[in-house]
């Protein structure tokens, strides 16, 4: 067998719903890409179990599109946990820390990107 890729990670960019089939087992999580400071998620792996809470938190920070995506997606999955990694800027070190962190949650299956800009 031949192997035509080299061993990595892979990130590719397809269009459709905004959110996946869920069956309670997985956990999706949301990378949001935003110059935009909030302390308590910034740089951070954040577990929400509402989009409430994380409305809360992002309330008039300038995240409104953000926000409205994470909404939908959750509502239409009809899940209730979710993570959020917020990062600042857009630096490789700052996707590679996301990775980092995120790398040994075996419930995370899907990772959707958003860039509020």
């Amino acid at each position: 067998m031949t192997i035509t890729k080299r061993a990595g990670v892979y990130f590719t960019e397809a269009q459709g719903p905004a959110s996946p089939e869920y069956d309670g087992n997985f956990v999706p999580l949301f990378i949001v890409q935003t110059s935009t400071a909030i302390a308590s998620i910034d740089d951070q792996l954040t577990s929400y179990n509402s989009v409430a809470a994380f409305k809360a938190v992002v309330n008039n920070k300038g995240l409104t599109n953000t926000a409205n995506f994470i909404e939908q997606a959750v509502t239409e999955s009809e899940i209730t946990q979710f993570y959020v990694y917020s990062i600042k800027t857009n630096t490789a070190e700052g996707f590679t820390n996301a990775i980092k962190e995120c790398a040994s949650r075996t419930e995370i299956r899907d990772v959707i990107y958003i860039e509020e800009t």
